[in-house]
């Protein structure tokens, strides 16, 4: 399927295959691809990614962070994704990238906010990062 849609034109792939990345030729083009899934199909595919990261990908995973916490929380896994946009700020820090931080740190607050029924997990997650702030 990825070959038909790239001699389409639709996807771009970068490198070998088994190793390739796809990127959509246009932003438009992946918003309505990903429009035309229902919420709890993209949710699942999410949750996949999550999976596969964590399992097969630890250097994504140590190097990337915010990439998984960005799909943690397409997925809806929450307090996972508070955990990655924790190490990404931590990792920020200390290079020195204090808006990159500080992006990671409001996102992970946006989170907590809407985590009302978790008061303890709340609590300590936001001593935390705004401790950095």
């Amino acid at each position: 399927m990825l070959e038909k849609l790239t001699a389409a034109g639709i996807l771009f792939a970068r490198g070998a295959p088994l190793q390739s990345t796809y990127l959509f030729k246009h932003a438009l083009v992946q918003n309505a691809a990903y429009g035309t899934l229902l919420r709890h199909s993209r949710r699942r595919l999410h949750e996949r990614i999550v999976t596969i990261l964590e399992d097969q990908f630890p250097d994504i995973v140590g190097n990337e962070p915010e990439r998984v916490a960005r799909a943690c929380m397409d997925a809806g896994q929450h307090e996972k994704a508070l955990k990655y946009l924790f190490q990404a700020a931590e990792e920020s820090v200390s290079r020195s990238a204090n808006l990159e931080a500080l992006s990671h740190i409001g996102k992970a607050l946006k989170i907590l906010h809407g985590l009302r029924h978790s008061v303890q997990l709340i609590d300590e997650y936001e001593l935390r990062l705004l401790s950095y702030s």
